[in-house]
């Protein structure tokens, strides 16, 4: 069970206790949600609030956060159900 500051990840909470999902250490503030993925589960980041979490838990620039989540983090091969990582694209308009 992943635990951050003494307390339980509310993440934790809905996933079932067989779950093999993989939860980022210090990085709880990137969490959006889980997504089903052919019956595995997937702990969902946000690239965004990954890399504001990086600058902010170790002082680093965005350019140095931006190095370490993609090298470190977002292409990591890594056993288990992989996180998924969302870049959000705010600037993208709907065509109605």
């Amino acid at each position: 069970m992943y635990k951050r500051s003494g307390k339980t990840h509310p993440i934790v909470k809905i996933l079932p206790d067989d779950a093999s999902t993989i939860i980022i250490n210090g990085l709880d503030d990137a969490i959006m949600g889980v997504a089903d993925v052919n019956g595995e589960l997937h702990t969902v980041y946000s690239v965004e609030w990954l890399i504001k979490a990086l600058m902010k838990n170790n002082r680093w620039n965005r350019e140095d956060a931006i190095d370490f989540a993609y090298y470190n983090i977002i292409q990591s091969n890594c056993a288990g159900q992989m996180p998924i990582f969302v870049d959000m694209m705010p600037n993208i308009r709907r065509n109605k």
